[in-house]
């Protein structure tokens, strides 16, 4: 039973292995072509050796409206005018930021000027306070060193002045005493006599002791506190010195933060003034060589894309390419490729462009490894040699040179 299976199967596979009867034409006196691919492609003459011109701004993003511009395709020599430009937007914001760097210039002037004399008079303040700190200092060793001692000899010249004082009228008393005892004056003069005597003697010696009190007290008290009050007077204007110079040293340094600030936004102002003056220039718009102007982007000069034309009162944006300087004789064409027909045109291969007249400009296929967004190899023919005769944005058809 297992036969029977497999017989059917090793017929089957004789007739898929036979020759003979595999595509087998219905015209057996036929033969049987490969399909082909069109070796034919249209393509555009573009600019050669192209020197684009466009317009990249440092500060000013305004509008170019266009007041004049050379025809398209028009001959120019190196550093010729190609087109004018509506300028005075950007004429008023040159004269604004000028304005605006003047002021700041004198700002910046007065600021360094007015820091000086702060600096000036700080020093000056600090000055003072230390030459007082000096004189308090002075003043206060002195006291301590010489009023102390003077006022302690005058306290003992009063107390040796007390003594004799006391002592002469102890001796006074004693004299009339002695004069008393022989009798040479009557019993009650010499009463009166002795108790004024005695009376004074007493007094002077209670004012004499009132008097070593007043000293002691002030050599013990008035003198020690006159001494603290003294100290801390020299004390705090030490500290009122130091806290004055710390002060201005924080006031030193907000100016000198001030001042760069001031200086950075007059440096800012100034880079931006000449910022715009190179925009200024630069929107000259002269050709960069000698050659064919023409209008639009070099990338546009390939089929199914037309280069935009520049007239009087169009308007341009900036960072666009807005023409260039080509030679007068193009030399190669563009032509975009699909997937599929890079198995026949491939990078290198000798193609030829017929132009409508009939001529035949032979070149080399040069392609694009890497696709665009959309899945087209960009290529290029590099003609033999530059055609004079055709303008560009021609077209022609590439054949492939077997």
């Amino acid at each position: 039973m297992r036969s029977s299976l497999l017989a059917p199967l090793f017929v089957l596979a004789a007739c898929a292995t036979d020759p003979a009867k595999v595509d087998a034409p219905a015209n057996p006196g036929a033969t049987v072509a490969a399909p082909t691919q069109a070796a034919t492609k249209n393509a555009e003459f573009a600019p050669a050796n192209p020197t684009p011109w466009s317009y990249w701004p440092e500060e000013w993003n305004g509008q170019l409206l266009v007041l004049e511009v050379l025809p398209h395709g028009s001959t120019v020599r190196a550093g010729e005018v190609l087109a004018r430009f509506d300028l005075r937007p950007l004429d008023d914001e040159i004269r604004k930021a000028d304005l605006e760097l003047k002021s700041a210039q004198v700002r910046h002037a007065a600021l360094v000027e007015r820091q000086q004399i702060e600096e000036e008079a700080a020093q000056s303040s600090l000055a003072t306070a230390r030459a007082g700190l000096e004189r308090t200092k002075r003043s206060l060793t002195a006291w301590k060193e010489q009023d102390l001692a003077f006022a302690r000899r005058d306290d003992e010249i009063d107390q040796r002045r007390e003594r004799s004082y006391i002592e002469d009228q102890k001796d006074e008393l004693g004299q009339l005493e002695e004069m008393y005892k022989r009798d040479e004056l009557v019993d009650g003069t010499e009463d009166l006599v002795l108790k004024r005597q005695k009376r004074g003697l007493a007094l002077t010696e209670d004012s004499v002791g009132l008097s070593r009190d007043r000293a002691k007290k002030r050599f013990d008290l008035d003198q020690t506190l006159e001494l603290e009050q003294r100290e801390e007077s020299a004390r705090t204007q030490t500290e009122g010195v130091e806290r004055q110079r710390r002060t201005q040293e924080i006031e030193r340094r907000g100016r000198v933060d001030a001042q760069l600030r001031s200086g950075e936004e007059l440096a800012d102002r100034e880079a931006r003034m000449a910022r715009l003056k190179r925009d200024r220039e630069a929107l000259a718009c002269k050709a960069p060589r000698a050659g064919v102007f023409l209008h639009g982007a070099t990338r546009d000069w390939r089929l199914g894309r037309t280069p935009a034309r520049i007239e009087r009162g169009s308007s341009l944006g900036a960072r666009a390419e807005i023409g260039c300087v080509a030679d007068p004789a193009p030399r190669e064409l563009r032509v975009d490729l699909q997937g599929t027909d890079l198995a026949q045109w491939k990078d290198g291969a000798k193609v030829t462009a017929k132009t409508s007249s009939g001529t035949k400009l032979p070149g080399v296929l040069k392609v694009d490894p890497w696709p665009r967004g959309d899945g087209v190899f960009e290529a290029v023919v590099v003609l033999d040699a530059p055609v004079e005769a055709i303008p560009v944005g021609a077209r022609a058809d590439l054949e492939l040179v077997p």
